[in-house]
């Protein structure tokens, strides 16, 4: 058998980040992260239409268009800026600043900046009276 006549083999994400492709912002930095990834390490998936995408993950509809959320291929489901962190480390110029980013007390610190521009995302965008509630 030729080496040519192999079947291609399918390259699986090692993260699907699931995004409320309704919101410009939020398009907007996932094309910013679609760009820094040439090596396809990232699916991303729109969920402000269809949340089919997010059936077996434990994470609900509102949750996901509340705060980023992503899944790893190991199964692992990460929110905020877990996310942002892992998305760092599927870039091989950002990989060290991810792997700092997932170290106490940065994460702490990341997670917080994450909670305020989540806010302000909502609020600025119209989107705080028709998704969530704070308490998901």
């Amino acid at each position: 058998m030729s080496l040519s006549s192999k079947p291609a083999a399918t390259k699986r994400p090692r993260l699907t980040v699931f995004y409320d492709g309704s919101c410009a912002l939020c398009r907007r930095q996932a094309a910013f992260w679609r760009r820094l990834d040439r090596a396809g390490a990232v699916a991303w998936r729109d969920i402000s239409r269809d949340a089919r995408a997010l059936l077996g993950t434990g994470i609900s509809h509102r949750r996901a268009l509340h705060r980023l959320h992503a899944r790893t291929a190991e199964g692992t489901t990460l929110a905020g800026a877990r996310v942002v962190a892992a998305l760092l480390r599927e870039i091989p110029r950002l990989r060290l600043l991810g792997e700092l980013a997932s170290l106490p007390p940065f994460i702490w610190i990341l997670d917080l900046f994450y909670r305020l521009a989540s806010l302000v995302r909502r609020l600025v965008t119209g989107r705080w009276r028709h998704c969530c509630d704070e308490d998901l």
